[in-house]
């Protein structure tokens, strides 16, 4: 299941970026658009397995009771799993402008030497 979800992921970020990068107006964008959705399932799905380990572990110690056939545990699992994911889309967009800026102040170096 994981080298599936990461090679879908992989396409789904290459789909958004191709037309970033074909129109020209919006070449600017297609380094976010090629991280955001590897940032979204990438943190989702990590942060997901951290909770889900957590919880486990105090399950497991006898410091928290989940009842049986409650529906909380699926609806709190959809919210963390969003709110991980708008947590590592946050994160790219910031790496992401970190980047276009390192990589525009080397193009302008590069170009203002000749």
């Amino acid at each position: 299941m994981g080298p599936l979800f990461a090679i879908f992921l992989c396409v789904f970020s290459l789909a958004c970026a191709t037309p970033c990068l074909v129109i020209p107006k919006l070449r600017r964008y297609a380094l976010r658009a090629l991280l955001i959705p590897m940032a979204f399932g990438l943190c989702a799905i990590f942060g997901m397995g951290a909770t889900i380990l957590s919880i486990a572990g105090l399950v497991w110690l006898g410091l928290v009771r989940v009842p049986a056939g409650d529906t909380w545990p699926v609806v709190a699992g959809i919210f963390l799993y969003l709110i991980y994911g708008c947590v590592g889309v946050w994160l790219a967009i910031r790496v992401a402008q970190v980047l276009e800026h390192k990589l525009a102040r080397l193009v302008d170096d590069l170009f203002n030497e000749s």
